[in-house]
């Protein structure tokens, strides 16, 4: 669930009950110059 601004989000996260949460996680290796023109300020 990807909603609006972080304190919409938060807000929708919740109120939802922890079953219907799907977590998701991303890994990234490399070069720091080269990951923050990727990542900008995540």
């Amino acid at each position: 669930m990807t909603i609006g601004k972080t304190a919409e989000q938060m807000a929708a996260t919740k109120e939802k009950p922890e079953e219907e949460l799907a977590y998701l996680g991303l890994c990234l290796f490399g070069e720091t110059e080269a990951l923050k023109k990727l990542t900008g300020t995540l």
